[in-house]
């Protein structure tokens, strides 16, 4: 972890929001597991979602300089969606323990981008992070939740493969990230968002400091 601000893709570079949120997650995960992580670890990862966050609609950006579309080669015909957002508001909410003006604005902006059958829009870590945003800030109640379940839902199972083959179960790597993850990628993300959606993983409240 950089001082003052969170990880890279390699050591020593430079910090980008979307790894940081990955290193929060997995230092959120190690406390809940009783380990002692330090607080200046958290500190440092507030510090640089704070420096990497639109002060005007609160949309937290790949990096301070680079706060608008990321695009990933050959994936450029897929339509944006604030998914940096909705994960960053996630580790906000676990790590300052309430919902501030950034995971509102997250769960905002989540709320008005459900899941359709655009094959441009889809985007299976949107689907992920937005059901679990809804899952802990709403703990699973509310017009907001209902809404965005019955859509993520409705999309992600109509493209699970039912054929009876070796690839039933399966879901096919077709949205904006799946160039780099494949097959894999998508099943798991499909299956971790099911997963939140039917409460088999625990809407875990905010808890304080």
């Amino acid at each position: 972890q950089t001082k003052g601000a969170g990880w890279g893709y390699v050591p020593t570079a430079p910090s980008d929001s979307w790894v940081t949120a990955w290193g929060a997650a997995a230092l959120l995960a190690a406390r809940d597991a009783g380990v002692d992580v330090p607080k200046l670890s958290f500190s440092y990862i507030l510090q640089w979602f704070d420096g990497a966050t639109d002060k005007k609609d609160y949309h937290l950006g790949y990096a301070p300089g680079q706060m608008g579309r990321v695009n990933l080669a050959g994936g450029e015909a897929f339509l944006h969606h604030d998914t940096l957002s909705a994960f960053g508001g996630l580790m906000r909410l676990q790590i300052e323990g309430r919902p501030g003006a950034t995971v509102a604005a997250a769960e905002r902006t989540v709320s008005t981008d459900l899941p359709n059958p655009d094959p441009a829009r889809r985007d299976f870590c949107h689907w992920y992070f937005g059901t679990t945003l809804l899952a802990q800030r709403d703990q699973r109640k509310g017009t907001a939740w209902t809404a965005w379940t019955q859509a993520v839902v409705r999309e992600s199972l109509t493209l699970q493969q039912t054929a009876d083959t070796c690839a039933l179960g399966s879901w096919l790597p077709d949205d904006r990230w799946s160039l780099m993850g494949g097959k894999v990628y998508a099943t798991l993300m499909n299956a971790l968002t099911m997963e939140q959606v039917l409460g088999l993983a625990p809407a875990r409240a905010p808890r304080s400091k």
